[in-house]
């Protein structure tokens, strides 16, 4: 038996517990019993070693792909008006897009009239947004939903930067206190 493992413990409870209702052991037990596991990142993989007890090393990470011969961009355009700040993936609070937003203040300052560009789709968009409310940038935050790959390849063509990152440092942490037993 192969397990792969979801991106995130709800999912992968979910999965678990809709595939077998009458047990609340069988993410556990199916993890232990499986053949192999495979993860989409190396925190992945930290996070499921920490929530089944499995050793890290026997976690296989197999990065999310893409066929290349759709992302041949035009050499970006010379910037002009405002700067562009581009991130894209799930909108979920692991991926650390709310530290962007808490940036943006900040980066304005340095870089008057910076734009951020955010694209993807998850559960916190709402939650996104009122956190470019909360810190009064909420005009300069664009939420623009799922984009197509055609449409991110041009977007990220005429991004001025890319911002892209491992997750929330208070993911990060969070993380490290739960494993640790401090949290």
């Amino acid at each position: 038996m192969v397990v792969g493992a979801a991106s995130t413990r709800a999912t992968a409870n979910a999965q678990l517990a809709a595939a077998f209702p009458a047990d609340a052991r069988a993410p556990a037990v199916l993890t232990n019993a499986a053949d192999a596991l495979v993860t989409c990142s190396h925190a992945m993989r930290d996070e499921v070693a920490g929530l089944f007890d499995v050793d890290p090393d026997g976690i296989t990470v197999l990065h999310n792909g893409i066929d290349p011969s759709g992302w041949a961009a035009p050499a970006p355009d010379p910037v002009r008006g405002r700067p562009t700040l581009v991130t894209f993936g799930r909108l979920e609070w692991e991926k650390g897009i709310q530290d962007v937003i808490a940036a943006l203040p900040a980066i304005r300052r340095a870089h008057p009239g910076t734009r951020l560009a955010v694209a993807g789709t998850g559960s916190h968009a709402a939650w996104l947004a009122q956190r470019a409310r909360a810190a009064r940038v909420r005009r300069a935050v664009t939420m623009l939903g799922h984009v197509d790959d055609a449409a991110l390849v041009g977007l990220l063509a005429r991004a001025s930067a890319v911002v892209r990152w491992r997750g929330s440092r208070t993911a990060r942490s969070s993380r490290r206190r739960s494993s640790s037993g401090t949290g």
